[in-house]
């Protein structure tokens, strides 16, 4: 399906599945963002379905948080969340075929690869408790989220 309201290069980009691999981090990666946006995210219930809305922001330079942050820490994406979520870094990479997402190296500065851990995927983490995140992410040896 094509899309011809959407950015370059995206008008395709629901056409296919996605191909991703999401990390963890203790901390936002060091390095200048090259993109900050407040993103909210809507999930219908019972479904896999997203609803997103992003506003950009074009003060890059000031305090991020609580805003999502797209930095590049060696090619991921990483982003802030907020609420009960406060703390929690999650990046992800996205890949256009099987074989790059296979090569792709974790980033240095990555905690671990938790691609498959349901626990922190979006539809997850909108149910999740601040002290069930606390628990999540002690098992992974991020600590200190206490709040």
């Amino acid at each position: 399906m094509l899309n011809e309201a959407a950015p370059e290069g995206k008008e395709l980009k629901y056409a296919r599945p996605e191909l991703e691999r999401r990390f963890l981090f203790s901390a936002l990666p060091v390095g200048r963002a090259i993109r900050v946006a407040r993103i909210e995210d809507r999930y219908l219930l019972g479904t896999r379905i997203r609803l997103r809305k992003a506003t950009e922001r074009a003060d890059v330079d000031g305090e991020v948080n609580p805003d999502r942050v797209q930095a590049d820490p060696e090619g991921a994406r990483a982003g802030l969340f907020e609420d009960a979520l406060h703390g929690l870094v999650l990046g992800e990479a996205e890949f256009a075929d099987d074989e790059s997402m296979t090569r792709f190296c974790r980033p240095a500065h990555a905690v671990a690869e938790v691609t498959s851990d349901p626990r922190l995927t979006g539809g997850q983490l909108i149910r999740t408790t601040r002290s069930e995140l606390v628990a999540v992410l002690a098992e992974y040896g991020v600590a200190g989220l206490a709040r």
